[in-house]
């Protein structure tokens, strides 16, 4: 069964989970921008609106700040900070990478 990535319409932490489950939620449009130097950044709504937020100490999950105003009512009291998400594929990367679902149960 395949995992869908959304956005929780509450909270607005991205999460995954079955079709049914994010049919719920903020579902994209999601997509790739590519830079002139050509970096790939993942974009939700046409623009990069990530943000990292540390949950407890040293645990950090993936937000996605959609009303541009840093989280602020929906995260309070927590460290927040902005994020790129960079879809790589060099080759470098690839062979990095290589053997790393076998290590993950």
């Amino acid at each position: 069964m395949l995992n869908w990535i959304y956005i929780d319409s509450s909270t607005y932490e991205v999460k995954y989970g079955v079709r049914a489950e994010a049919d719920k939620h903020i579902t994209g449009p999601m997509g790739i921008l590519t830079l002139q130097d050509g970096d790939m950044r993942l974009i939700c709504m046409q623009w990069e609106g990530f943000a990292a937020v540390e949950e407890e100490k040293d645990e950090w999950a993936l937000y996605f700040d959609k009303d541009n105003n840093n989280l602020k009512e929906k995260v309070r009291g927590k460290r927040i900070t902005e994020i790129e998400l960079i879809r790589d594929t060099s080759e470098e990367t690839k062979a990095r990478m290589k053997g790393f679902d076998e290590e993950v149960d």
